[in-house]
């Protein structure tokens, strides 16, 4: 076979290529998208226990941190974690629902168990400079 030959039948065999490039990765997608290849994991179940303060209960920015506001008594609240020994409570904090701010289980009062809320820490917030 002539070199120039070779050459004109090169076009066709990368026009294969691509095509079954092609077919395998359109086969690829339809199947993820079917779930055929198996489903991601579905995220954490955001978990919120209602509940009520008993007294004027301060909040803290961090379990046994410095304190930022009080809650009246028979403010509801929500609680979104626990601490480790399960004495602190983060809750949504009922003047800004998008913050968090820890008050002692003691003042609170909640009629679901609080075995379901994840164990959360706290980071201590920081300052300007970096430094707590």
């Amino acid at each position: 076979m002539s070199p120039r030959a070779e050459r004109a039948d090169r076009p066709r065999d990368w026009l294969a290529w691509l095509g079954a490039a092609l077919g395998v990765g359109l086969l690829a997608f339809t199947a993820g998208a079917l779930g055929i290849l198996g489903r991601p994991p579905a995220p954490p179940a955001i978990v919120d226990v209602a509940g009520s303060v008993l007294r004027g209960a301060p909040t803290l920015d961090c379990p046994g941190g410095s304190a930022i506001g009080l809650l009246r008594p028979d403010t509801i609240v929500f609680a979104t974690a626990r601490s480790a020994d399960g004495d602190w409570l983060a809750l949504r904090d009922p003047a800004n629902n998008y913050e968090t701010v820890w008050v002692a289980r003691a003042e609170l009062v909640f009629g679901d168990p609080l075995t379901d809320l994840p164990v959360d820490g706290c980071v201590a917030p920081t300052g300007k400079d970096g430094k707590p």
